[in-house]
């Protein structure tokens, strides 16, 4: 079974279907963030697989219509880190019949937490109504950027999490150090603007729930799920605490989808992360 919906609706998705599952059967989680853990609580651990997928440029258009972008990328493995029979056999189905670019991995939690630092960013990006491309290639968001995914790097490092570059995009480039690595940080957004420069899916999900379907993202799931891992290591994550709030703002209706916002953004990173390091 493949479980393709958002966060939120992983239990409504699952509850009804895990007693039909054979004595053979595995579910494939291809949600976003750290969600393999959720369907795992739901069905079992043994029976839970993972994929990373990114850069597909798909989107709902309406019943029946969906666009679809390019192939992008895809990685799928088992939460425990074993090469098995069933996941090269899953691998070869998806690479035959859905992303020719699919390979089984060891480590598919380090590619999920490098997509959580990248859609971290897209959330930023959400609260104001820009393209992806846009945001990645403006020279005043550099900084915020880097340290919004800086702080997801914090976290998944005190989680012992070995990272796993992807689309030109390498996370730890992102880390927090001394001195920071801004040919790095410039190299990976840049890898990131061009692949999305060339994609027919110019925004993200998160712009398309807020500025057209007009519905609670992933934000709480996503995003509130980061914080929650930051705070038994004693981590400040201010930036994610406050593009959370921004984001249920725009959602209730108080705040506006505009360039103020990003302001907002790169006011507190100023102030939180000076020179774009942490405090001494």
């Amino acid at each position: 079974m493949v479980l393709a919906v958002k966060s939120q609706h992983t239990e409504a998705a699952l509850d009804p279907l895990v007693p039909l599952l054979g004595v053979q059967s595995f579910v494939l989680s291809m949600q976003n963030g750290l969600n393999p853990h959720a369907a795992a609580e739901r069905v079992d651990r043994e029976r839970t697989l993972a994929a990373f997928v990114n850069s597909m440029g798909t989107d709902y258009q309406e019943p029946g219509r969906i666009m679809y972008g390019g192939p992008g990328t895809m990685r799928a493995g088992e939460l425990g880190g074993r090469i098995t029979p069933r996941l090269n056999a899953l691998v070869a189905v998806m690479r035959d019949c859905f992303v020719p670019n699919t390979e089984a991995t060891d480590n598919v939690w380090g590619y999920l937490w490098g997509k959580k630092g990248f859609g971290a960013m897209l959330f930023a990006g959400a609260v104001m109504d820009q393209t992806i491309a846009d945001m990645l290639a403006e020279p005043t968001n550099r900084n915020l950027l880097a340290d919004i995914v800086g702080e997801v790097v914090r976290v998944a490092d005190a989680e012992r999490v070995r990272y796993e570059p992807f689309d030109g995009y390498d996370p730890s480039a992102m880390r927090f150090a001394r001195p920071r690595n801004w040919p790095a940080v410039k190299a990976s957004l840049a890898g990131l603007e061009r692949r999305y420069r060339v994609s027919l899916k110019a925004n993200s999900g998160i712009w398309r729930d807020l500025a057209v379907r007009r519905r609670p993202t992933e934000v709480g799931a996503q995003l509130g799920e980061l914080a929650e891992c930051a705070r038994p290591h004693g981590i400040s994550v201010p930036l994610i605490d406050q593009i959370i709030a921004m984001i249920h703002e725009i959602e209730r209706g108080p705040r506006r989808m505009d360039a103020a916002g990003m302001e907002v953004l790169r006011t507190l990173d100023r102030a939180a992360y000076p020179n774009g390091e942490l405090p001494a």
